[in-house]
């Protein structure tokens, strides 16, 4: 429970940042892969992988490998692209320096909608139908899937920051955990809880960008107790995430075409966030805010989202907690930001 959302308002929002489009016309686009100045995409019922230079300002859509069956997984490795489908249960590979690049067999074994991550030779393979990660070395000349970690209750997005995976449980009440891959037999260790069918995973450094259907979500995985921060909302469909330096491309399945995100000046928001403070928390009478600017209103919630208090603070002044129960509160602002509170 130390890491689940406890209360819609703990979903901090920076949601007012811009999402534009880049191109239209991918057919059913699933997992994204930017390589060098370029945005490799698996069109899922376009039955190939097709490709766009980030660099142009109307980029063209150039077809890099057919391939049948449904290209859903994606990921890089070298100079070479792997690709999973969602019919069949192979996992290809694609030699970017060849002059005209085809789909090659690599491995058979996969089992339904599946998902990858690269980190060094290897290659993971999420399966949410068979509830398990699984992992190939590439260097092999005749590469063996092997159980990588079971009884994951449907890991579908995958992403590898440092010596660690992490992947989705996509359900109502989904989560994001991780495993540490340098174990032979990782333990699942909880990052965050209460998203709403997350799908899909990609990092900014140490930022972990979670896409769910509709939004997007960022999570600092150094916090111990990360917070998720709503970075985009009314999107459709997010099926792929990948970052070209701070930008953030965003494949949309139903609406068959790229976005893009300036994560750059989230930054810039999210440090505004934290310099709002709250002191002392735990409280036993009095609060004060630090970092405010302006007089602000305020709202405390309790767990189940009732209205317990409201009013207006600036720098200067205090809210009396004298009489509140002991427990956990949320405090909204007028500005947006949101706080736990603890009245001890």
């Amino acid at each position: 429970m130390k890491k689940s959302l406890l209360f819609i308002f703990l979903f901090v929002s920076l949601a007012n940042a811009q999402v534009v489009d880049v191109v239209t016309g991918v057919i059913n686009p699933f997992s994204l892969v930017a390589k060098d100045d370029e945005l490799y995409i698996a069109e899922a019922n376009g039955n190939k992988i097709s490709k766009i230079n980030l660099t142009e300002t109307n980029p063209t859509i150039v077809d890099v490998a057919s391939l049948s069956g449904g290209p859903i997984g994606l990921a890089s490795s070298g100079n070479n692209l792997y690709t999973s489908v969602f019919q069949g249960a192979n996992l290809y590979k694609i030699d970017l320096t060849d002059t005209n690049p085809s789909a090659s067999f690599v491995i058979t074994g996969l089992n339904g909608h599946t998902f990858l991550a690269t980190s060094g030779d290897e290659v993971f393979i999420s399966s949410s139908s068979s509830d398990k990660i699984s992992k190939i070395n590439v260097t092999d000349t005749n590469p063996t899937l092997v159980d990588f970690a079971t009884n994951l209750d449907s890991p579908y997005g995958i992403a590898i920051n440092g010596n660690f995976l992490y992947y989705c449980t996509r359900s109502s009440n989904g989560k994001v955990s991780k495993l540490d891959i340098t174990q032979s037999n990782p333990v699942p260790v909880e990052v965050v809880s209460g998203l709403n069918v997350p799908q899909v995973l990609a990092f900014k450094g140490n930022e972990l960008f979670i896409g769910e259907f509709y939004k997007i979500f960022k999570v600092d995985v150094t916090d111990s107790n990360p917070t998720p921060i709503l970075v985009a909302d009314g999107l459709n469909g997010v099926s792929g995430l990948a970052f070209h330096g701070d930008d953030l491309y965003i494949s949309q399945f139903p609406d068959n075409k790229i976005l893009k995100l300036d994560t750059s000046i989230l930054s810039v928001e999210d440090s505004n966030l934290k310099n709002v403070k709250l002191f002392p928390n735990p409280v036993v009478g009095h609060l004060y805010i630090s970092g405010l600017t302006f007089s602000e209103e305020y709202k405390i919630f309790n767990l189940t989202g009732e209205l317990i208090m409201t009013g207006t603070i600036s720098k200067e002044e205090k809210i009396d907690l004298t009489e509140l129960d002991s427990g956990l509160y949320i405090l909204k602002l007028g500005n947006g930001i949101v706080k736990k509170l603890i009245k001890a």
